[in-house]
């Protein structure tokens, strides 16, 4: 079994709603316990592999949004060990009970959907998020190279770009914003991909990558990285 975790951007009237799935993996860093003194040990560490983009067209209604989410988390690959974080900020609680009652009816995986309201307060509390705490967690494995996007994925140009155009500013008063370098350019696939590095469960057993091995290149492996649903 793997680990997996889908994020979901809710989109307004002028964003999309975006999808991004990752999967977790660890990756022994540093000397084998058997070859060194204790205290000089290695550590498995996280890696993170995006699995799956997608966005949908704007103006998508949010049922649509729900009902299709639903069907990626029927994938059989999926179903038993990947959590679901979707972001309640704008949507509210209509979108949340959408996805509570996808849930109940077996349509939306074997976990509970998790909403998270994104804040721009100093602390996070439960499912209330500030900005600063979400982004940190995608800068963090971002800046180590603890995430990977395959060349070949469908949409991983277009993370790529989005993940390009986001930065944080520092306001006159010492606070973070973080936003998109124009007000053309979009950063739906950045909170996607960030909600899904939010809190690394343990729903699914982490696959271990070999010392040598690639991570972008295990992107390529049939299975469990295929994840077949496209609905365009």
């Amino acid at each position: 079994m793997s680990n997996f975790t889908l994020g979901l951007d809710l989109g307004q009237a002028r964003d999309f709603s975006a999808a991004v799935i990752v999967e977790r993996c660890v990756r022994w860093e540093g000397p084998k316990a058997e070859e060194v003194f204790a205290d000089e040990r290695g550590r498995l560490a996280d890696v993170w592999l995006v699995r799956h983009i997608q966005s949908w067209a704007l103006g998508t209604p949010y049922p649509a949004v729900v009902d299709q989410v639903g069907r990626i988390l029927e994938q059989p690959v999926l179903r038993r060990c990947t959590r679901f974080h979707f972001d309640a900020t704008g949507a509210g609680r209509p979108v949340a009970d959408m996805f509570s009652d996808a849930y109940k009816r077996g349509r939306c995986g074997d976990f509970w959907p998790v909403g998270v309201t994104i804040t721009s307060g100093e602390r996070s509390t439960g499912t209330r998020v500030t900005k600063g705490d979400l982004v940190g967690g995608l800068q963090v494995a971002l800046q180590e190279g603890r995430l990977r996007i395959g060349a070949g994925l469908p949409g991983a140009e277009k993370l790529r770009q989005e993940l390009m155009d986001f930065r944080v500013k520092i306001s006159q008063s010492g606070s973070d914003t973080y936003e998109a370098v124009t007000e053309s350019a979009h950063d739906d696939l950045v909170v996607a991909t960030a909600l899904a590095l939010l809190w690394p469960h343990h729903r699914g057993e982490p696959r271990v990558l070999a010392g040598d091995e690639d991570p972008e290149g295990a992107l390529e492996a049939p299975c469990p990285s295929s994840i077949e649903y496209n609905p365009f």
